[in-house]
């Protein structure tokens, strides 16, 4: 009787600790019924590069408007909006009658100026003609050459010439029309492939990151699944007066496609700034952000569950977050469903 007495006396202790440790297991079933899923991206040592946007219209670097050098009557425009030319082809010409004409005079005073040139030397020769007469002869034969020249070369820019291959952009003027000097009469476009450049501006911060030689990721509205290569070959040195703002020009390297002018283009740019070794997570890693504060959930070693770490913030873009302490030894952070996350969920990694 005394051994069933103390059994029964121990009986109540032992169905309470059963009875606790079957509700631990079955929470912890529970939890791990309610696992969380997530994504984890690795650390990165890296650089501190922010991501600088820059977006504008895309020009050839060799665009030029053409024009004839002397005035007249425009003849003939042999080509149309949109015609591509090659180099040296004519595109235009001026009505010759007056120019060929000065030409024609100018050659009639070389020869003249010839003759007496030979006349006086003879003379010269025989002392019949003083050394005066004789240089005067000898300036008047160089005068008449030169304004010869000065004729011929104006022949020869009565008719405009493509500088280069491209194609014709805007026709300013048309046949029988009076062009001036200098006055542009067609607009034209390089179609070499590596002519083509971004005409972007951007701010005084990102201006001074910026440099020549920097590598982007080019995007064209017209062929939005196309990644092009670009690179940043000038940047201005004093901001422009109308808007305030820093011109850039980003070279891109159009491969196989011949865009437009006026084509919309967005470059992407990532310059280093800081040689300061730092790590790179996601973006989707930060949680709890607060200026330079910020904590990211580490999955632990058994891959089930979750531990809350603070971290220090060097630089944010739209994509990346650069840390500068904090993630010292760790590998691994949640990069997707951090926000669904606290110490004591159960995860369940995805790929």
């Amino acid at each position: 009787m005394k051994t069933s007495f103390y059994q029964l006396l121990m009986l109540p202790v032992f169905l309470v600790g059963f009875n606790a440790c079957t509700k631990s297991d079955a929470q912890e079933i529970q939890n791990q019924d309610e696992l969380v899923p997530v994504k984890v991206s690795q650390v990165v040592a890296d650089t501190l590069r922010p991501l600088v946007v820059v977006s504008g219209p895309i020009r050839s670097d060799s665009e030029a408007a053409l024009s004839f050098k002397t005035g007249g009557i425009i003849r003939e425009i042999l080509v149309s909006e949109g015609d591509h030319f090659t180099a040296g082809q004519s595109l235009a010409t001026l009505d010759l009658t007056e120019i060929s004409a000065l030409v024609a005079q100018a050659t009639i005073a070389v020869g003249k100026a010839e003759r007496d040139f030979n006349r006086v030397s003879a003379l010269y020769q025989e002392n019949a003609a003083t050394l005066e007469q004789l240089q005067n002869v000898t300036t008047a034969l160089e005068l008449a050459k030169r304004d010869l020249t000065i004729a011929g070369f104006n022949e020869s820019f009565s008719v405009i010439r493509a500088p280069y291959s491209g194609q014709i952009v805007r026709k300013l003027m048309n046949k029988g029309e009076m062009a001036g000097p200098g006055i542009p009469v067609l607009l034209t476009t390089s179609t070499n492939k590596s002519d083509w450049v971004i005409k972007a501006s951007v701010s005084d911060k990102d201006w001074a990151i910026l440099q020549p030689g920097q590598q982007a990721v080019v995007f064209l509205d017209a062929w939005p699944e196309v990644r092009f290569e670009g690179e940043v070959v000038r940047k201005a040195a004093g901001s422009d007066p109308v808007t305030g703002r820093f011109p850039v020009d980003v070279r891109i390297r159009t491969n196989h496609l011949t865009p437009a002018p006026g084509m919309f283009a967005t470059a992407e740019i990532r310059p280093v700034i800081s040689r300061q070794p730092v790590t790179r997570i996601p973006l989707g890693a930060i949680v709890e952000g607060n200026g330079k504060k910020a904590f990211v959930y580490v999955p632990l070693s058994d891959g089930r569950r979750v531990k809350k770490v603070p971290v220090t913030l060097s630089q944010l873009d739209n994509e990346f977050a650069w840390v500068a302490n904090g993630l010292s030894g760790i590998s691994e952070v949640v990069s997707a469903g951090s926000p669904f996350l606290t110490e004591s969920s159960f995860i369940s990694i995805i790929q």
